[in-house]
């Protein structure tokens, strides 16, 4: 009998944290917010995020080519559901309608900051199989460093890695 009611307890207390996690998108994407920059060649790229609310992260992916900002994709995360969602669009191509990334997979650390649990580290994996490249898009986020990997390799050994830093 205890053993059955500590089981539905750790179950109970589960659900909970699952269910929270779904409900703010601030909790897991408040390290987010804010400009990344990733270096390449004489030039510079940056990506750069704004938490709107609890339900929404608006992003962009900015060149800087020769002096000037150039827009090259418009970002999303939506909280819709209960489910995070991850659009992209590119600027120029197919209509710059967006592409839908549904979150599958979800993996945190946490640490206690001013005497309060936050999430030190938060990966999550975006995943559209029905669409041509990239399929999965996964983002690790860590207070100060941001790392975007993005395939069709379902294992995400290959395809494209950016590291970017504060």
């Amino acid at each position: 009998m205890i053993k059955n009611s500590l089981t539905i307890l750790l179950l109970s207390i589960c659900l909970c944290s699952y269910s929270q996690r779904r409900e703010n998108l601030y909790a897991y994407f408040g390290n987010l917010e804010g400009t990344w920059k990733l270096a390449t060649n004489n030039d510079a790229s940056y990506e750069e995020w704004k938490i709107v609310n609890d339900t929404l992260a608006e992003g962009g992916i900015w060149k800087n080519s020769k002096g000037q900002k150039i827009q090259v994709e418009k970002l999303r995360i939506v909280l819709k559901n209960g489910d995070f969602l991850y659009e992209r669009s590119r600027i120029g191509q197919k209509e710059n309608l967006p592409i839908t990334y549904k979150a599958e997979r979800i993996f945190t650390t946490k640490e206690m900051v001013s005497g309060k649990e936050a999430h030190a580290q938060v990966s999550m994996v975006f995943i559209n199989a029905s669409h041509d490249y990239p399929q999965y898009i996964r983002y690790t986020i860590k207070p100060g460093s941001l790392v975007v990997k993005a395939g069709n390799d379902g294992s995400m050994k290959e395809g494209a890695s950016y590291s970017y830093g504060r």
